[in-house]
């Protein structure tokens, strides 16, 4: 059976909807790993900012937290960031 003959049975398009939503999910994976640390920093920033508006002073904050390093959901490793 050649490609065209494929593309248009219910094989053909299940397995473009499955390779789709794999590359989708992929995507997600790398986004989340990429933008998630930016993301706890912003809000970081922004706690921090409300308090100095409330209190009206400056806020110090030293944030001592355990890191993990992953690769698309699997722990790689973790340290100690300051």
């Amino acid at each position: 059976m050649n490609d065209s003959a494929r593309t248009g049975s219910w094989y053909g398009r299940g397995a473009e909807l499955l390779r789709i939503g794999f590359w989708a999910f992929l995507l997600i994976l790398l986004y989340q790993a990429w933008a998630g640390p930016a993301r706890v920093a912003d809000q970081r920033t922004r706690v921090i900012g409300n308090m100095e508006e409330v209190r009206h002073s400056r806020v110090i904050a030293m944030i001592h937290r355990q890191e993990r390093i992953s690769l698309l959901g699997i722990p790689l490793g973790s340290y100690i960031d300051i």
